[in-house]
């Protein structure tokens, strides 16, 4: 199932991937429902798109890193599992004692050619066993390096 971003402007271009024709879609109707579309194209393709109403592009990745609770001295190594230009996921490789609202440092190096290392604070905005997600503090000094990172 192929992911389509609607971002804020709540417009899609659908493509069919059998014919490649392409169609332009307001998607507002669909934002409080499940976001599963089945789509029939014109030469009769059928095919589903999951719908993404998040501002932001996510990109799924799998990429090592470490962390420090900030006023707690923890200290750990994590998996960053997706990274937006605004906030980023991570799981813990242990049991922690983060929680909501705390400040988190980060350091991960990039998957990309110059293997980037990024070095950021970030709110914690949930917490669910493991799973970490949060917030960057500081987004304009990242900002470049994510971006490109982002749209490639």
């Amino acid at each position: 199932m192929h992911i389509v971003y609607a971002g804020s402007t709540n417009h899609v271009t659908l493509t069919c991937p059998k014919c490649g024709l392409t169609k332009n879609k307001d998607v507002t109707d669909f934002k409080d429902t499940p976001k599963r579309l089945k789509v029939t194209c014109k030469c009769g393709e059928v095919f589903r798109v999951f719908l993404e109403f998040r501002e932001y592009y996510r990109r799924i990745v799998r990429l090592s890193g470490d962390y420090f609770v900030q006023e707690k001295d923890e200290k750990g190594e994590a998996l960053i599992k997706n990274i937006s230009i605004i906030g980023i996921n991570f799981e813990t490789l242990k049991p922690h004692n983060i929680s909501q609202n705390d400040i988190v440092e980060l350091e991960f190096s990039l998957d990309n050619r110059n293997k980037t290392e990024l070095h950021t604070l970030v709110k914690i905005m949930w917490v669910n066993d493991l799973k970490v997600a949060g917030q960057f503090i500081d987004e304009s000094r990242l900002n470049q390096d994510l971006v490109l990172y982002l749209t490639k």
